[in-house]
């Protein structure tokens, strides 16, 4: 009997020492405002979060070195390593920085391939953001609606939804 106690004893600690996790938390912040819904995550691990309305988020993490990474659509993501201590909590806050670059624009071509505007064999028009802003285009099929040489059909009897054709209409 006695020996059934300690086997289980035994085993209770190793499980315990197995799941000792830190709490890590803080906030996502960008220009001194909050980023509401930001993903936190660890580099090349499976454990992550979502920062709530406030941009605040809490993740537990095993005690070791750890990157952790926040990001979010429009921003820069961002990392940060440190070493997590077990049974110690820790703040780690970020600040994205704007970086809007790579959504300024989409290439869309005829040729499947990307190509230069000069080594096209077809017509090439770009299409602006502004652009886009002066039509109060409120998607992308609004937006080439004004576009020469194409027309967008918007019930498609055929097919049951929306498309853009090319039109070789004169």
């Amino acid at each position: 009997m006695k020996q059934i106690f300690y086997f289980l004893f035994l085993m209770g600690f190793i499980v315990s020492a197995q799941e000792s996790k830190t709490t890590v938390s803080g906030s996502v912040t960008s220009q001194g405002n909050p980023v509401p819904f930001a993903t936190i995550y660890i580099r090349g691990g499976t454990a992550g979060t979502s920062a709530n309305a406030n941009g605040e988020y809490q993740i537990k993490l095993s005690p070791g070195k750890t990157s952790l990474i926040a990001q979010f659509q429009g921003y820069k993501s961002q990392t940060k390593i440190f070493t997590v201590v077990e049974d110690a909590s820790a703040v780690v806050n970020f600040n994205l920085e704007e970086g809007n670059e790579a959504l300024d624009e989409v290439v869309v071509t005829g040729t499947r391939t990307e190509k230069r505007r000069t080594d096209s064999p077809v017509i090439v028009n770009l299409i602006t953001s502004e652009t886009l802003e002066q039509v109060v285009a409120t998607d992308l099929s609004e937006g080439l609606r004004f576009q020469p040489g194409l027309r967008v059909e918007m019930n498609c009897q055929t097919c049951n939804y929306s498309r853009t054709r090319k039109s070789y209409e004169s």
